[in-house]
């Protein structure tokens, strides 16, 4: 938050719709990809060698992300331009916890 706090400052409709689409497309699938990757190897024995740990994970990202992507595009941009437009910055990181 503090990277858009100085690159656009502003909480005009038009900066926070901007700041929601780029972390829509940037941040979101790369935040969802490593939850998939970090729940499939708590999940892996610890026998489980490396190669099938990352098959395991890759099937799982296969499987789980376009669909967990799509489900949180129809939540989070609206949660995400309320937390740009109305939450201050020191809470914001609050509000997506």
């Amino acid at each position: 938050f503090a990277f858009w706090t100085r690159f656009l400052p502003s909480n005009s409709m038009h900066a926070v719709v901007f700041k929601t689409g780029i972390d829509c497309v940037t941040s979101f699938p790369v935040n969802v990809s490593a939850l998939i990757a970090f729940q499939t190897l708590a999940r892996k024995e610890s026998s489980s060698t490396n190669l099938q740990k990352f098959q395991s994970i890759q099937n799982s990202l296969q499987l789980n992300l376009w669909p967990t992507l799509i489900m949180g595009w129809k939540i989070w941009p609206a949660v995400t331009v309320l937390n740009y437009k109305f939450v201050p910055v020191i809470y914001r990181v609050l509000l997506l916890n």
